[in-house]
């Protein structure tokens, strides 16, 4: 289990990071980069799944097999995942949006707030989990 618990903090930490390059790419619509802004959440989506694939797909299997699905932890897991899919399958459908190869349905500003509320709800619940597994702190 150091192992998984070792990879589990590098990957909060990457998380953090990752969160961080969000609020900066917000900042940077505020201040009018949007160039910067599109380079910054297109990097960190690519860094996210790159993150979940190294750091989460094998803590995660291993822990999946232990039984857990009709628990608070189970459900706040499968919240969990179903978060990171949609965060990702947003970010790619806002990004073929923008480059014309389908279209908007509705405001894209919209869709893009959406998109970082659910990413911070994810990391939210990402957090809970690690804590509640990895360093026994019951916050659920």
């Amino acid at each position: 289990m150091a192992l998984a618990d070792s990879m589990g903090f590098v990957s909060i930490v990457i998380q953090f990071l990752l969160l961080l390059m969000m609020i900066f790419a917000v900042r940077s619509v505020s201040g009018r980069q949007i160039d910067r802004h599109c380079k910054i959440v297109n990097l960190a989506v690519v860094l996210q799944l790159i993150s979940v694939m190294i750091f989460m797909t094998a803590p995660m299997s291993s822990l999946l097999r232990l039984n857990i699905g009709g628990t608070v932890l189970g459900a706040l897991i499968w919240i969990h995942h179903l978060g990171g899919l949609t965060v990702f399958l947003l970010a790619v459908y806002i990004n073929m949006a923008l480059n014309g190869n389908l279209k908007f349905l509705g405001n894209p500003y919209k869709w893009m707030r959406i998109t970082l509320v659910v990413w911070i709800l994810t990391f939210t619940g990402g957090v809970l989990i690690y804590l509640h597994i990895w360093q026994q702190i019951t916050l659920i």
